[in-house]
């Protein structure tokens, strides 16, 4: 349950502190006073959204901390920049908001009048419903929910296929034929390069040969010319030791001569003018011209869509291979879902009238003489129906409750589906649209559920206050909203200006000591 809720600087509220009873923890204050604020300092830990524009004008951050004590202590904050991204903790350590939204749920549920929305809302009943299931009802639902989980997998794998298994076979034959294609080619990275070359040396075989014959007889000329310069050379270097350095290195070049002439040769006797081999590069080219055309600028493109052809056929063929598996299951799931379906429904309309029982009985103590409430469920579809006495007709209770009503509605349906998943439930203003003795019964109500649980409660509703073991006002000053435990004239003076607007009425006082002791004498019983 909660040990202690801090707000510092969100809204008007400039700080508030509160420690609430283990039983019913009460907080008022003037309209506008920012009741609504510190309860939504709890929705802000539960994940909602952190508007920078939540930052009060005492500084530049706004702060939520909740000590929760359960079997385990927990201490939960979250930190709102003016301008930048905020920060969460948890038990100090650094965490996200969905963690928060996850952790404070689990000690705290809230109850709003947003909530009275949610009755009109069939998928917000139905989980009202579920959650009033008995264990073999909740057992069913859970086996559904599984169920329609797997069918929802199916179909989002089904969807990925295309969910045409016949254009998934034509796409098959399409890529087997185009990776057959490129494969049967046989073409080698680099090999456009390479038929290049040779294409364009049997073009010019001829030119080739004249031209590389001229160079042969040419440098054969220069060997014979060299022979009788490195005699001379020889001759003069044993008149002069000096020309022995000069003999060496012109012998060296002329060894190249050799070299180069034999190497020019070589290369002369491999160019001959081929028909079969010219028929075969020029075959291969344009081959290759046909495969670009189809599948690519070059070479290397042609063998990537080649790569990428096969593998997309060998994807296709496990998606289809998995189909037939696929169909198989899903139909089975959806068979298996569809035999649930009763026995969940009957379940279901068990759970509703149990759930609208028990808040008829609420309800009647909460000052209906004779209402009207029932569930009307149809597949996975539910409405509330409703009817403040039993001689008018029901109707759904976004056309037929009025504001005071709903309230009464949102509490009866808490209280008959109870709250056992949390230790502490705060009621935001659920009060609103009820007085009197309506009220005062609606104290009774929140203080007996309160021996069971914590309950904390903003209201506007004296009769509501009499009943807490805790009460805390809110008063807005010049600085901002501060938070202030109030109990004995305090809390009388509270009430009476709660009562009559008269916070130093004698009369009003005597009203409001009254009203406490009635509610002390019950809380007794």
């Amino acid at each position: 349950m909660i040990d202690e809720l801090s707000v510092r600087n969100v809204g008007i509220v400039a700080t508030a502190r509160l420690c609430p009873s283990p039983g019913l923890t009460v907080l008022t204050g003037e309209t506008g006073a920012g009741k609504t604020i510190v309860v939504g300092a709890l929705r802000i830990l539960a994940g909602g959204d952190g508007h920078t524009d939540l930052v009060g004008s005492a500084g530049e951050e706004a702060v939520v901390e909740v000590r929760l004590i359960d079997e385990e202590e927990h201490v939960l904050s979250r930190k709102l920049q003016r301008g930048g991204r905020g920060r969460s903790y948890i038990d100090g350590n650094l965490a996200s908001a969905r963690a928060l939204g996850a952790l404070l749920p689990e000690h705290v549920e809230i109850v709003g009048q947003h909530d009275q929305l949610s009755l009109t809302r069939p998928s917000q009943v139905l989980a009202l419903i579920d959650g009033a299931l008995d264990k073999a009802g909740a057992k069913v639902r859970g086996d559904v929910r599984q169920l329609q989980a797997r069918q929802r997998e199916l179909l989002s794998a089904i969807e990925r296929t295309g969910g045409d298994s016949r254009a998934l076979e034509r796409e098959l034959d399409l890529v087997r034929y185009q990776a057959a294609e490129i494969h049967r080619a046989g073409f080698q990275a680099g090999e456009d390069e390479e038929l290049e070359r040779r294409a364009t040396r049997m073009h010019n075989s001829a030119s080739l040969i004249e031209l590389l014959s001229a160079a042969v007889t040419g440098l054969e000329a220069v060997n014979e010319r060299w022979g009788a310069v490195t005699a001379n050379l020889r001759s003069a270097s044993r008149h002069d030791p000096d020309l022995e350095d000069l003999v060496t290195r012109w012998a060296l070049t002329g060894e190249s001569h050799v070299e180069l002439g034999r190497e020019v040769r070589n290369h002369l006797e491999t160019i001959e003018v081929n028909p079969q081999e010219r028929e075969l590069v020029e075959g291969r080219l344009t081959l290759l011209g046909e495969l670009k055309r189809k599948y690519g600028r070059d070479l290397e493109e042609v063998l990537a869509f080649g790569k990428e052809a096969a593998r997309r056929a060998e994807e296709i063929e496990s998606l289809l291979s998995a189909s037939g598996n696929r169909d198989q299951e899903l139909s089975e799931t959806e068979a298996r879902i569809s035999k649930l379906s009763g026995p969940l429904a009957e379940k279901r309309r068990k759970a509703g009238q149990r759930l609208a029982a028990e808040a008829l009985d609420h309800l009647r103590d909460l000052g209906f003489k004779d209402p009207s409430l029932f569930f009307e469920l149809e597949d996975e579809s539910v409405a509330l129906l409703f009817a403040s006495d039993s001689r008018l007709n029901p109707g759904p209770v976004e056309r037929v409750a009025s504001g005071g009503e709903l309230s009464r509605l949102v509490l009866a349906l808490r209280l008959a589906a109870g709250t056992d998943r949390s230790k502490s439930v705060v009621f935001d203003e659920i009060d609103s649209g009820i007085g009197g003795i309506t009220a005062l019964a609606m104290g009774r109500k929140l203080a007996a559920l309160a021996r069971e649980r914590q309950v904390m409660c903003v209201t506007h509703l004296p009769q509501v206050a009499a009943f807490a073991d805790v009460h805390y006002r809110l008063v807005r000053g010049d600085d901002g909203a501060v938070l202030d435990l109030v109990s004995g004239d305090e809390r009388v003076a509270e009430l009476s200006r709660m009562l009559a607007g008269l916070p130093e009425s004698a009369r009003g006082r005597d009203a409001a000591a009254e009203l406490l002791a009635l509610a002390a004498a019950e809380n007794q019983l």
